[in-house]
């Protein structure tokens, strides 16, 4: 069997799906092989399916794992290699050590909102008329013809009716 890798993978995220593939070719066998891609912790090992394709390129998904496994957390490298079954005959055509990705992450936040009590003020509001005197003509603006003395009147009363002028 020969091997071909596109890229040389040493990094595994654990919060992350990882996709390793494969060039494997089979030589002298007409029967689709069989295997998986094994990871192998101080406790146990983990493996995955591997997908064979008609061209000789083999996918293994290795899924996002998290903080499921405390065992993981736990180590900085594991073994993993590509295991093959062809004609009942057992390969490992790849093996290498994996360093495991130490990413940060953020839990999950909670969001709250606080409100100050809105607070009303009420204040009386008091003003006053002055009679404006032009200092020209000596006319004052309630005094003049032209009908501003009635509804300077009309506006004091209103003002009067509601209580604002005393």
């Amino acid at each position: 069997m020969n091997t071909e890798g596109k890229k040389r993978l040493k990094e595994v995220s654990l919060l992350r799906e990882t996709h390793l593939n494969f060039k494997v070719v089979v030589e002298g066998s007409a029967e689709k092989p069989q295997g998986r891609l094994s990871l192998d912790l101080p406790d146990f090992t983990l493996s995955f399916p591997v997908e064979f394709k008609e061209n000789g390129e083999i996918t293994a998904t290795i899924p996002a794992l998290g903080k499921g496994l405390v065992q993981l957390q736990e180590v900085d490298k594991v073994t993993a290699s590509l295991e093959m079954v062809v004609e009942n005959q057992y390969f490992v055509p790849w093996e290498d050590t994996l360093s495991i990705k130490k990413e940060v992450q953020v839990g999950e936040a909670s969001a709250f909102l606080t409100q100050a009590e809105p607070t009303l003020q009420v204040r009386p509001v008091s003003f006053s008329v002055k009679e404006y005197t032009s200092e020209k003509d000596g006319s004052s603006a309630l005094n003049n013809n032209s009908g501003n003395k009635q509804k300077t009147s009309e506006r004091l009363a209103q003002l009067r009716r509601a209580g604002l002028r005393g």
